[in-house]
């Protein structure tokens, strides 16, 4: 009888063990793509960057003007025009200018992401550029003025100032300014896709193909033309 006691508390035990393991679950940490709110949260990240300033080049442009009075008019039928001794101008004004790129991520929208299993690809607003300051070197100004011109005046300097900011904006479709404005803002937004669980080999980064500093300058002439 002590015997058949000992089986049959013996075997509720077990019975006890076995029911106690298969309650337990075995927790499998969820992809990123099974995870509802994984674009919103990644999306609301990207946009904490508003601005993202990813790219700066300094330019210095040296402005040349020179000019001289002359004498016109006609004398028996025969037209001239002479350049009048002692009236030359010249002058020499060097211009320093910053050029920043940025991508505007608070256009980043859901249509911007886009999955195909582990994979993701990010597609960025168009990098712009933005003309952030320009000042004359006012010490290394060099002018010649002759005894009978006057100098310079503040609107004439002013003039040459917006010639100067012209031609800046002009020699920036030499800089290659778009290519390394793209190559910085993904190496920025790489890691905070990762951070969402993501590969970084499984993160594309994409622009479009079509853009190009000369897009890009008529739009920045535009903005300085009509400011």
């Amino acid at each position: 009888m002590k015997h058949t006691l000992i089986l049959i508390l013996a075997a509720l035990l077990m019975g006890m063990g076995f029911i106690g393991c298969s309650d337990k679950k075995t927790e499998t940490p969820p992809t990123p793509k099974e995870e509802k709110d994984t674009v919103a949260i990644m999306i609301m990240q990207m946009q904490r960057s508003s601005r993202l300033y990813s790219t700066e080049a300094k330019i210095r442009k040296i402005i040349v003007a020179e000019d001289t009075k002359h004498a016109k008019g006609s004398f028996m039928k025969h037209s001239f025009d002479v350049a009048l001794p002692g009236t030359a101008r010249k002058i020499a004004i060097p211009i320093d200018a910053t050029v920043k790129a940025y991508i505007d991520m608070s256009k980043i929208n859901r249509n911007s992401i886009r999955r195909d299993g582990k994979k993701i690809e990010v597609i960025l607003p168009d990098p712009e550029i933005e003309l952030t300051s320009t000042k004359i070197d006012n010490k290394s100004i060099r002018r010649h003025v002759s005894f009978f011109r006057s100098d310079y005046t503040d609107s004439e300097l002013t003039q040459l100032q917006q010639r100067g900011r012209n031609a800046i904006i002009n020699d920036i479709k030499h800089l290659d300014i778009i290519r390394r404005a793209q190559a910085s803002a993904s190496r920025t937004i790489i890691p905070i896709v990762a951070q969402m669980g993501y590969k970084e080999e499984d993160v594309t980064i994409t622009f479009r193909r079509d853009l190009t500093n000369g897009s890009l300058i008529t739009i920045l002439k535009e903005h300085y033309e009509n400011n």
